[in-house]
């Protein structure tokens, strides 16, 4: 997430597949033809004859992941979890400094009675 942010556009195939207005006209892209459609739609029968009846969804692949084999050790992974996590709240810490600040300057400005910046100094040419 921090290389590459989710954005609203990511989520648009997900919205119109989804299609919350009417879920009775929902298309799955998804098919024999097309087995690399990301939205595929389940009978019942098909879920409960299952070896255990899960919703898990195990057609779908994300090639660009790599293999579990391949992963770094997890002692590696969770120094990286941590410095993202921290690198987060320094910046949620830096945004929380700036708006403490923005606060400060405003009661300065009401205690001083120039809410406005009706009453600053003017200075003479």
């Amino acid at each position: 997430m921090k290389t590459n942010p989710l954005k609203r556009e990511d989520l648009d195939e997900f919205v119109q597949c989804y299609n919350p207005e009417n879920r009775h006209q929902r298309t799955p892209t998804w098919s024999e033809k097309n087995p690399n459609g990301r939205w595929r739609a389940y009978d019942y029968e098909e879920l409960i004859n299952r070896d255990r009846a899960s919703l898990d969804i195990f057609w779908l692949r994300d090639e660009s992941l790599e293999e579990s084999d391949n992963l770094p050790d997890p002692d590696v992974l969770a120094q990286e979890i941590v410095e993202d996590l921290e690198a987060a709240l320094e910046q949620f810490r830096e945004i929380a400094a700036q708006e403490v600040v923005a606060r400060m300057l405003e009661l300065s400005e009401i205690r001083n009675g120039d809410v406005l910046g009706k009453n600053r100094v003017r200075h003479r040419h």
